[in-house]
Protein backbone atom coordinates (compact mmCIF):
# COMPACT_ATOMS: atom_id res chain seq x y z
CA UNK A 1 0.00 0.00 0.00
CA UNK A 2 1.54 3.34 -0.86
CA UNK A 3 0.72 6.87 0.63
CA UNK A 4 1.22 10.36 0.05
CA UNK A 5 3.23 12.28 2.68
CA UNK A 6 3.64 15.97 2.96
CA UNK A 7 6.95 17.05 5.07
CA UNK A 8 7.71 20.75 6.23
CA UNK A 9 10.83 22.46 4.76
CA UNK A 10 11.12 24.25 7.96
CA UNK A 11 13.51 23.07 10.66
CA UNK A 12 15.95 24.45 13.21
CA UNK A 13 19.30 26.22 12.85
CA UNK A 14 22.64 27.14 14.48
CA UNK A 15 26.20 28.22 14.03
CA UNK A 16 29.76 29.56 14.78
CA UNK A 17 33.41 31.11 14.57
CA UNK A 18 35.10 31.23 11.09
CA UNK A 19 38.68 30.69 10.94
CA UNK A 20 40.87 33.75 10.07
CA UNK A 21 43.31 33.06 7.44
CA UNK A 22 46.94 33.31 8.01
CA UNK A 23 49.70 35.76 6.42
CA UNK A 24 49.17 38.59 8.42
CA UNK A 25 45.61 39.37 7.26
CA UNK A 26 43.52 41.38 9.56
CA UNK A 27 40.90 39.16 11.10
CA UNK A 28 37.44 39.84 9.58
CA UNK A 29 35.36 41.86 11.68
CA UNK A 30 32.63 40.27 13.85
CA UNK A 31 29.41 39.47 11.83
CA UNK A 32 26.37 41.35 12.67
CA UNK A 33 22.54 40.55 12.63
CA UNK A 34 19.36 39.34 14.41
CA UNK A 35 20.22 35.94 13.25
CA UNK A 36 24.26 35.57 13.66
CA UNK A 37 23.27 33.18 16.47
CA UNK A 38 21.56 31.32 14.28
CA UNK A 39 24.09 31.28 11.56
CA UNK A 40 27.18 30.51 14.30
CA UNK A 41 25.50 27.68 16.13
CA UNK A 42 24.46 26.09 12.25
CA UNK A 43 28.68 26.63 11.34
CA UNK A 44 29.71 24.89 14.36
CA UNK A 45 27.54 21.77 14.02
CA UNK A 46 26.97 21.26 10.73
CA UNK A 47 30.05 18.34 8.89
CA UNK A 48 28.39 19.61 5.44
CA UNK A 49 31.44 21.50 3.24
CA UNK A 50 28.72 22.36 1.18
CA UNK A 51 26.19 23.76 3.99
CA UNK A 52 29.39 25.28 5.32
CA UNK A 53 30.21 27.28 2.32
CA UNK A 54 26.34 28.16 2.36
CA UNK A 55 26.75 29.73 5.67
CA UNK A 56 29.89 31.08 5.89
CA UNK A 57 29.36 34.48 4.63
CA UNK A 58 26.35 34.90 7.05
CA UNK A 59 24.02 35.36 4.62
CA UNK A 60 21.64 33.10 2.66
CA UNK A 61 20.29 34.32 -0.91
CA UNK A 62 17.60 33.23 -2.45
CA UNK A 63 19.57 31.40 -4.92
CA UNK A 64 21.17 29.54 -2.41
CA UNK A 65 18.08 28.46 -0.42
CA UNK A 66 16.67 27.24 -3.87
CA UNK A 67 20.26 25.31 -4.98
CA UNK A 68 19.89 23.35 -1.51
CA UNK A 69 16.66 22.41 -1.36
CA UNK A 70 16.87 21.31 -5.12
CA UNK A 71 20.34 19.24 -4.55
CA UNK A 72 18.29 17.88 -0.92
CA UNK A 73 15.09 16.48 -2.94
CA UNK A 74 18.14 14.88 -5.88
CA UNK A 75 19.94 13.26 -2.71
CA UNK A 76 16.82 11.94 -1.11
CA UNK A 77 15.20 10.57 -4.75
CA UNK A 78 18.99 8.98 -4.79
CA UNK A 79 18.69 7.56 -1.64
CA UNK A 80 14.98 6.35 -2.91
CA UNK A 81 16.00 4.54 -6.21
CA UNK A 82 15.57 0.89 -5.67
CA UNK A 83 12.29 1.59 -4.66
CA UNK A 84 11.13 3.67 -7.74
CA UNK A 85 11.72 6.59 -9.26
CA UNK A 86 11.58 10.01 -8.15
CA UNK A 87 9.24 9.57 -5.67
CA UNK A 88 10.06 12.88 -3.44
CA UNK A 89 8.87 15.57 -4.89
CA UNK A 90 9.62 19.47 -4.31
CA UNK A 91 6.80 21.79 -4.11
CA UNK A 92 7.15 25.29 -3.88
CA UNK A 93 4.42 27.46 -1.86
CA UNK A 94 2.94 30.68 -2.44
CA UNK A 95 5.22 32.21 0.46
CA UNK A 96 8.53 31.53 -1.14
CA UNK A 97 8.95 28.33 1.00
CA UNK A 98 9.09 25.10 0.15
CA UNK A 99 7.63 21.63 1.14
CA UNK A 100 7.91 18.29 0.30
CA UNK A 101 5.79 14.91 -0.78
CA UNK A 102 6.79 11.27 -1.06
CA UNK A 103 4.53 8.53 -2.67
CA UNK A 104 5.54 5.64 -0.93
CA UNK A 105 4.71 2.68 0.97
CA UNK A 106 5.10 2.95 4.75
CA UNK A 107 7.56 1.00 5.15
CA UNK A 108 9.48 3.23 2.55
CA UNK A 109 8.64 6.33 4.35
CA UNK A 110 9.74 4.86 7.78
CA UNK A 111 13.52 4.28 6.21
CA UNK A 112 13.46 7.13 4.27
CA UNK A 113 12.73 9.31 7.72
CA UNK A 114 15.26 7.00 9.40
CA UNK A 115 17.99 7.05 6.95
CA UNK A 116 18.13 8.71 3.60
CA UNK A 117 16.40 12.13 5.11
CA UNK A 118 18.94 12.92 7.87
CA UNK A 119 21.76 12.01 6.15
CA UNK A 120 20.53 14.39 2.66
CA UNK A 121 19.61 17.20 5.17
CA UNK A 122 23.23 17.23 6.97
CA UNK A 123 24.66 17.36 3.86
CA UNK A 124 22.88 20.07 1.96
CA UNK A 125 20.55 21.85 4.31
CA UNK A 126 22.71 22.20 7.43
CA UNK A 127 20.65 19.73 9.38
CA UNK A 128 17.81 22.02 8.65
CA UNK A 129 19.84 25.12 9.59
CA UNK A 130 19.89 26.61 6.08
CA UNK A 131 16.40 26.43 5.50
CA UNK A 132 15.47 27.20 9.25
CA UNK A 133 17.22 30.42 9.12
CA UNK A 134 16.37 31.63 5.75
CA UNK A 135 12.68 30.66 6.35
CA UNK A 136 13.00 32.63 9.60
CA UNK A 137 14.42 35.99 7.79
CA UNK A 138 12.02 35.80 5.40
CA UNK A 139 9.16 35.86 8.01
CA UNK A 140 10.56 37.74 10.65
CA UNK A 141 13.54 39.97 9.23
CA UNK A 142 14.54 40.97 12.56
CA UNK A 143 13.53 38.09 14.57
CA UNK A 144 11.00 40.01 16.86
CA UNK A 145 9.66 37.46 19.64
CA UNK A 146 6.72 35.08 17.84
CA UNK A 147 4.70 36.03 20.81
CA UNK A 148 5.40 39.80 19.85
CA UNK A 149 4.59 38.73 16.18
CA UNK A 150 1.52 37.23 16.84
CA UNK A 151 0.09 39.91 19.48
CA UNK A 152 1.15 42.87 16.65
CA UNK A 153 -1.30 40.39 14.02
CA UNK A 154 -3.72 39.97 16.25
CA UNK A 155 -4.30 43.81 17.32
CA UNK A 156 -4.05 44.91 13.49
CA UNK A 157 -7.12 42.21 12.76
CA UNK A 158 -9.22 43.96 15.17
CA UNK A 159 -9.28 41.02 17.37
CA UNK A 160 -7.48 42.47 20.84
CA UNK A 161 -7.26 45.85 22.07
CA UNK A 162 -4.57 48.07 22.58
CA UNK A 163 -4.09 46.21 25.99
CA UNK A 164 -3.06 42.79 24.70
CA UNK A 165 0.42 41.88 25.09
CA UNK A 166 3.21 38.97 23.82
CA UNK A 167 2.52 37.94 27.05
CA UNK A 168 -1.26 36.93 26.82
CA UNK A 169 -0.27 35.77 23.72
CA UNK A 170 2.55 33.30 24.46
CA UNK A 171 0.20 32.14 27.13
CA UNK A 172 -3.26 32.10 25.06
CA UNK A 173 -0.79 29.79 22.43
CA UNK A 174 0.75 27.66 24.72
CA UNK A 175 -3.21 26.74 26.05
CA UNK A 176 -5.26 27.02 22.98
CA UNK A 177 -3.00 25.74 20.20
CA UNK A 178 -0.58 23.58 22.26
CA UNK A 179 -2.69 22.23 25.03
CA UNK A 180 -0.80 23.10 27.98
CA UNK A 181 -2.56 23.87 31.33
CA UNK A 182 -0.30 23.51 34.14
CA UNK A 183 0.63 26.48 36.03
CA UNK A 184 4.09 25.33 36.65
CA UNK A 185 4.08 26.08 32.60
CA UNK A 186 2.19 28.80 31.86
CA UNK A 187 0.51 31.72 33.71
CA UNK A 188 -3.01 30.85 33.66
CA UNK A 189 -3.36 34.25 34.96
CA UNK A 190 -2.54 36.08 31.35
CA UNK A 191 -4.69 33.82 29.48
CA UNK A 192 -7.82 35.50 27.53
CA UNK A 193 -11.06 34.34 25.58
CA UNK A 194 -9.75 34.62 22.41
CA UNK A 195 -9.48 31.32 21.43
CA UNK A 196 -5.67 31.22 19.48
CA UNK A 197 -6.65 27.40 17.81
CA UNK A 198 -9.60 29.14 15.85
CA UNK A 199 -9.83 31.16 12.44
CA UNK A 200 -9.27 34.30 11.95
CA UNK A 201 -6.79 34.68 15.43
CA UNK A 202 -5.59 30.82 13.92
CA UNK A 203 -4.09 32.67 10.66
CA UNK A 204 -1.66 35.31 13.10
CA UNK A 205 -0.54 32.15 14.60
CA UNK A 206 0.53 29.99 11.61
CA UNK A 207 1.82 33.18 9.35
CA UNK A 208 4.86 32.74 11.62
Amino acid sequence: MRRGVVFSACYIAASVAITACSGGQPAPSAPEGPYVHMFAQALDETQSDYSRDVLADYAITRAEYDESQRLYADCVNEGLAPYGSNLFRLLSGDDGRYSYALDASEDVVDMAEAQVFPQCEEEYLGGGSIAAIFNSQLTNPSNISIDALIADCLRDAGLVGADYLPQNAQADRMVDVFGVTDSAQVDLSLTTDLDLSQEPALECVTRY
